[in-house]
């Protein structure tokens, strides 16, 4: 694709590029939906093929493989074509899964809540329960989207990155970043971030699930986010988990689009606004 990184995007993601690359690299992803895309599909190719299971292939295996790898060479020894095959398989691994990851995943788990609110669902809903029309209490108080991801990063060592700085045009006058601050749950540094969407208050909050006593769904497969229905306010509550992360976001919302702060790809929207939250 022209002018885009997909030739640096695996490299990239493996820690590869040198370090001036690597910068030019993650400033396009700042701006880019699609490359940002093509890197999640990367990195979701990659950690589904770090879960498969290895097994030993069987000695009688060895010559029919090294003939394959290097037809008329001779076996120079076990550990190299194991490394050789091991790459191949890894290679292929990955292209498939990246190849089914892309027709396939659209599916989206959304699934409701079998237990009751985890310390970290009821410290969000209770941060989103004290916003008001002043919208105080925010230790950064901002509408920019840069400054909010670099603030986030300094302050706690968490990563709001995954809140695109492009926006799409519809986003104008209907989304609204408003600021950030951070809580503790239990042991765990949290980032709570709040916006709006059509001048209704969504709050989203995130930290470590290595961090937290309960940990959230986390999905291979799909994205998998379970959903509840706080009865003493109305409010829907999703968590998830994404890599080492865990999230809530809490609104009065009876749909997704609080979702759309993260996804500006009309693919992505069209999954969100085809999700259905139940009532109470």
């Amino acid at each position: 694709m022209l002018g885009h990184v997909s030739r640096d995007l695996l490299a990239f993601r493996q820690n590869e590029l040198s370090p001036a690359r690597a910068a030019r690299v993650a400033a396009h992803l700042r701006r880019c939906a699609a490359c940002r895309a093509e890197l999640e599909e990367i990195d979701f190719g990659i950690r589904l093929a770090e879960r498969l299971p290895l097994a030993p292939a069987p000695d009688g295996m060895w010559p029919s493989i090294a003939a394959a790898l290097a037809p008329g060479t001779k076996v120079s020894g076990r550990p190299r074509i194991w490394r050789l095959a091991f790459a191949a398989v890894a290679l292929l691994a990955v292209a498939a899964s990246a190849a089914w990851y892309v027709g396939l995943r659209h599916p989206l788990d959304l699934h409701r809540a079998a237990t009751g609110p985890s310390e970290f669902e009821i410290a969000a809903i209770d941060a989103h329960a004290r916003r008001g029309p002043e919208e105080t209490g925010w230790e950064l108080r901002t509408s920019d989207i840069a400054r909010l991801r670099t603030w986030v990063s300094a302050s706690s060592g968490l990563t709001a990155d995954d809140i695109p700085i492009r926006r799409p045009p519809e986003d104008a006058g209907h989304l609204r970043v408003v600021g950030a601050r951070l809580a503790r749950v239990g042991n765990a540094t949290t980032a709570v971030i709040g916006y709006e969407i059509d001048a209704e208050p969504v709050t989203l909050a995130t930290a470590r699930i290595d961090d937290l006593r309960e940990r959230p769904p986390e999905g291979l497969f799909s994205k998998n986010v379970s959903y509840r229905v706080d009865s003493a306010h109305g409010y829907r509550i999703l968590t998830w988990g994404v890599g080492r992360h865990a999230y809530v976001m809490v609104s009065g919302r009876g749909d997704l689009k609080g979702c759309y702060l993260c996804h500006t790809t009309p693919e992505r929207r069209r999954l969100i606004d085809g999700a259905k939250l139940g009532g109470n």
